[in-house]
């Protein structure tokens, strides 16, 4: 049930970025950037797709692998699936396993790694939820529906404020949960739909939560809106550097760097279509990750440095899109 490659050994660089692919390759993978190899491989389930990751400060991965109901899949039966990797590979353990929903569109974990985070869509797909499990275990300690009860109104992802206090959701609404009890602060309409694509991150001072021509950014104690940028197409890709600067990409190619103070610093463009997701690196390094349109380009992280010009690019994958992308950053807890 378990196919694994272990390279020669995790590298101690900087960073350690992790790749998720589309439900055709559903391979977890370690990559090292500054020798641009493979670490390891893992791939638990046929056609499950890698839908979400989180990394936590001791390098512990989690990945979401999406449902799958068909039991001629080789996967067994069952909803989405949050399996659990140390940083130098070796046996998964699963830590949540849903019943009958199909996709975990939303995942972060404490610093610690103590507990993670998710949001999924249940059987009825008027339901979405949000859940705190602890990892040990596998107990979910609290489990919430922040919406208005109404069939459009989908969460797709989440994230943990510094310091772990907050929980902040995203969908038409953006929702503030208390991060101890899963009670709802606080919501705000966004005024933009949402999608499984989109995605939210919380700063010190701004919620940003991309839409489908750009990003906005909520104040994160009030929770309303302050800024908007626009990229001019759906925005999939959104990470935030420790020193708050953020990166966000489109679908059609276009990568820009934000500041709280700034606004907008830089905007580049790709030839390679669509983004899907990012993340930044120690020394500014923005890393792009790349979804499949047909040719020969699908699966693959483009580098960018700090003032967007493009470095050189690696395959992250057998040719096939990758949806999602975690990062190891071993310095921030040293």
């Amino acid at each position: 049930m378990l196919e694994m490659m272990l390279g020669a050994g995790v590298p101690l660089g900087d960073d350690l970025l992790f790749t998720g692919t589309a439900e055709s390759d559903g391979r977890l993978r370690s990559l090292d950037p500054s020798s641009q190899q493979e670490n390891w491989s893992i791939r638990p389930y046929t056609d499950r797709g890698v839908r979400a990751i989180a990394v936590s400060e001791s390098g512990r991965v989690f990945a979401s692998f999406d449902g799958n109901d068909s039991a001629s899949s080789g996967a067994g039966t069952g909803g989405s699936t949050v399996v659990t990797y140390p940083p130098g590979g070796g046996a998964g353990e699963v830590v949540y396993q849903a019943l009958i929903e199909t996709s975990i569109t939303g995942l972060d974990c404490d610093p610690s790694g103590d507990a993670i985070y998710l949001t999924h869509r249940g059987s009825n797909r008027a339901k979405q939820y949000v859940r705190k499990v602890r990892v040990s275990d596998g107990i979910t300690l609290w489990s919430r529906e922040p919406l208005l009860d109404t069939y459009n109104d989908y969460v797709f992802d989440l994230s943990l404020s510094p310091g772990g206090s907050h929980v902040y959701v995203l969908g038409a609404y953006i929702f503030k949960l208390d991060s101890s009890t899963g009670a709802i602060i606080s919501k705000e309409y966004r005024g933009a739909t949402a999608n499984r694509y989109m995605r939210i991150v919380c700063g010190e001072e701004f919620v940003y939560s991309t839409t489908s021509s750009g990003v906005l950014a909520h104040n994160k104690t009030t929770l309303l809106q302050e800024h908007s940028y626009s990229l001019g197409s759906s925005c999939w890709g959104l990470s935030m550097s420790p020193d708050g600067d953020v990166i966000v990409t489109s679908q059609s190619g276009n990568i820009a760097k934000l500041t709280p103070s700034l606004g907008l610093v830089w905007q580049k463009t790709s030839s390679i279509t669509p983004l899907t997701q990012a993340k930044v690196g120690k020394s500014g390094d923005v890393y792009v990750a790349t979804g499949g349109n047909g040719s020969s380009f699908e699966g693959l992280v483009r580098v960018y440095d700090s003032d967007g010009n493009f470095k050189h690019y690696f395959a992250a994958s057998n040719d096939q899109d990758v949806v999602s992308l975690g990062i190891y950053q071993p310095w921030l807890a040293a």
